[in-house]
């Protein structure tokens, strides 16, 4: 079997700007109504992003849900991910398999933000104004110093970027399920 390609993984900006939280200004466990909609959607949606991939698998192992609920009930996101990825390299042809690994790709970059939208202080840093996810898990920047708390900078815009990519990433599982399983 052909060894499949390198995945294009998300650009930095794309997540969200991430530089250590300044210690001279004032972090407050509040943020605005409309961030909390956006935070509270994304979550949302990704519940039906996750369910995709379950039925993903399904599809790629010819499993009905209460014989695939066997397989994948127990799992988190990031192994449903990595089994869906290894089933699709072991099955599929070359040609399919290259779109199908780029939307993987977008999928575990999705479960990372996930995770920081899901596991982060959210706040708003003063005097900026700006909205900022807190977070002691996330990678420093390489020129900091390691005893940083990491802050994620979000725009309300690109709350909803994240959330139309996890609509738009679902739609697609959706239709590979169905081209692989048209049941």
């Amino acid at each position: 079997m052909a060894k499949s390609p390198p995945r294009p993984r998300a650009t930095r900006a794309q997540r969200g700007s991430i530089a250590p939280l300044d210690p001279n200004n004032t972090f407050e466990k509040v943020v605005p109504p409309e961030y909390e909609m956006m935070i509270g959607r994304a979550m949302h949606t990704w519940s039906s992003l996750e369910q995709a991939i379950e039925e993903a698998v399904w599809a790629l192992l010819s499993l009905d849900i209460a014989n695939g609920r066997i397989v994948t009930g127990r799992l988190d996101a990031n192994h449903k991910i990595s089994l869906l990825r290894r089933l699709c390299e072991k099955r599929l042809p070359l040609k399919e398999l290259q779109n199908v690994l780029t939307l993987i790709g977008r999928l575990e970059d999705l479960y990372s933000t996930r995770n920081l939208f899901a596991h982060a202080i959210w706040g708003t840093n003063r005097p900026s104004g700006q909205v900022v996810a807190l977070s002691l898990k996330e990678k420093v920047p390489n020129d900091s110093s390691e005893d940083v708390v990491v802050a994620a900078y979000y725009e309300i815009s690109q709350l909803g970027e994240i959330v139309l990519s996890m609509m738009k990433a679902t739609n697609a599982l959706v239709s590979f399920r169905k081209m692989v399983s048209p049941r």
